[in-house]
């Protein structure tokens, strides 16, 4: 609740009172049994609905959203994606994990809820967990959807990579890819040119640069409450990335990019202690967008090396 407190941030939303109760319990069950419903039909297996899943697992599902819709809601992502034959496992794995949570002595919501972003977490490969840390880290200060192509030039992530992430993290993020017409683009641009070959008449306005940065899409967190999870060690414990370990990686990442890109640029007679390098940074990105929209093709297989937002000392 903190977050929606800040004054930038209280001034512009209404806020409405929703009471969790278990007094809900009986609409979380029909949500379960139609989102499970929904599950069935899609995979072409619908002579499971008489036995799967049971009531028994319905009642377990029910008892540990404990009144929160956002339990089911990511109970149901959960097993529903990916779209294979895979699904009854997926839940069982679930269930094995609340089931885990109760031994432990605490029956709280909030503990069944951990229970199930830790399950989720825990099914990220090692190989691309810290990139996956680097990008909740990156939410939680995020008042706005992250764009895509900033955190993956960032962090030097690639395509291939990025959707590996997001695989693992579709219960609790969701991507948006964006589909803008290029009418949202000056009509002056010619997008077979790089921007430095425009003409003087162009500019990098902020609305070119929004387009641009937005050009692969945005991702979002469902839920505020994985937010607070990810927060707090002593409810997300290794998965925690508001830590000093995680800053500190986080930043020498930031550091390794930086020497990196710096050491590509040479500037002579320059009064300036601090440029930024996210204006040649943005041209790449640009020249990218150009390539891409004028062939069709798909993503380029690496969206990094295009944007850094560290102001960088530089002696002239």
């Amino acid at each position: 609740m903190s977050t929606f407190k800040q004054d930038s941030i209280a001034s512009v939303i209404h806020s409405v009172e929703l009471s969790i109760s278990r007094e809900a319990d009986g609409e979380i069950e029909m949500y379960l049994r139609g989102g499970f419903k929904n599950i069935l039909e899609k995979q072409n297996f619908p002579q499971l609905l008489s036995s799967w899943p049971t009531d028994n697992d319905i009642r377990t599902l029910v008892d540990a959203a404990d009144g929160l819709f956002a339990h089911p809601a990511a109970v149901l992502r959960v097993v529903a994606y990916p779209p294979d034959s895979q699904f009854r496992e997926r839940l069982q794995s679930v269930l094995d994990s609340l089931s885990g949570a109760g031994k432990q002595g605490s029956t709280s919501a909030l503990s069944q809820l951990d229970a199930l972003y830790v399950h989720v977490m825990e099914q990220i490969p090692e190989s691309i967990l810290l990139s996956a840390q680097y990008l909740l880290f990156h939410s939680l200060n995020a008042y706005t959807p992250l764009y895509v192509s900033m955190y993956c030039c960032t962090f030097r992530i690639s395509e291939y990579m990025f959707r590996d992430i997001c695989h693992h993290l579709h219960a609790v993020i969701s991507y948006e890819p964006t589909f803008d017409p290029l009418s949202s683009l000056d009509h002056r641009i010619d997008l077979t040119q790089p921007c430095y070959d425009q003409g003087q008449w162009f500019h990098l306005d902020e609305s070119i640069i929004d387009y641009v940065y937005d050009v692969h899409g945005t991702l979002r967190l469902y839920h505020k409450s994985f937010n607070d999870f990810l927060r707090d060690p002593t409810r997300s414990g290794s998965f925690c990335v508001n830590t000093p370990a995680i800053y500190c990686k986080y930043l020498d990442h930031l550091i390794q990019s930086h020497h990196h890109y710096a050491s590509s640029y040479a500037i002579d007679g320059s009064s300036m202690y601090f440029l930024p390098l996210h204006l040649p940074s943005t041209y790449l990105l640009f020249q990218t967008l150009c390539q891409h929209r004028v062939s069709s093709a798909p993503l380029p297989h690496s969206l990094g090396h295009m944007e850094l937002s560290l102001l960088t000392p530089m002696s002239s």
